[in-house]
Parts: C-alpha cells; sequence; structure tokens
C-alpha cells in the first residue's frame, strides 16, 4: 500500500515502476525487431506462423544464420553427425 505522506516510499515505488515499465519496453522492442525476421531454410518470417507455438527461431554458432526452431529441430533430426558431437 502506497502512503499519501511518505515520500521515501513513494520515490522507490515510482522507481519500481520505472524498471518495470522499462523492462516491458524492452521485451516489446524486441518483439518488433524480430516480428520480420526469415528463416534461412523454409524462407517464411517467422511470427506469421500460423501456430503461436512457432514464432521461434534461432541462430546456429557454425553459420550465424537465422532459422525457425522448426527447421532447426528437423535439420538436427536428419543430420548425420560425427561421433563427438552429441545432439
Amino acid at each position: 500500500v502506497l502512503h499519501p505522506v511518505d515520500a521515501a516510499h513513494r520515490s522507490q515505488h515510482i522507481n519500481s515502476c520505472i524498471e518495470a515499465h522499462e523492462k516491458d519496453m524492452e521485451l516489446s522492442f524486441a518483439v518488433q525487431r524480430s516480428k520480420d525476421m526469415v528463416c534461412g531454410i523454409c524462407v517464411e518470417v517467422v511470427y506469421e506462423e500460423a501456430n503461436p507455438s512457432e514464432h521461434q527461431f534461432g541462430i546456429l554458432s557454425i553459420c550465424n544464420h537465422l532459422n525457425c526452431l522448426k527447421c532447426i529441430c528437423k535439420w538436427r533430426r536428419a543430420k548425420q553427425f560425427e561421433s563427438k558431437i552429441i545432439k
């Protein structure tokens, strides 16, 4: 509960609200930057997938190309790896 005459508590509350707002804005900006990302394998816009659970992508360290998670998983299942690499 915010006390009407406690300036220190009010200041702490305002700072807490600003911090929460900044975190929300960072997430919002990240989503906006990711909105038009195209998978390098299926060449589809990741955020236009019909199923919202498929709105995920990754960047593999071996190639630095953006790929939707569905294509990465499909590639990992099909690819023949050397024994030193663990799926």
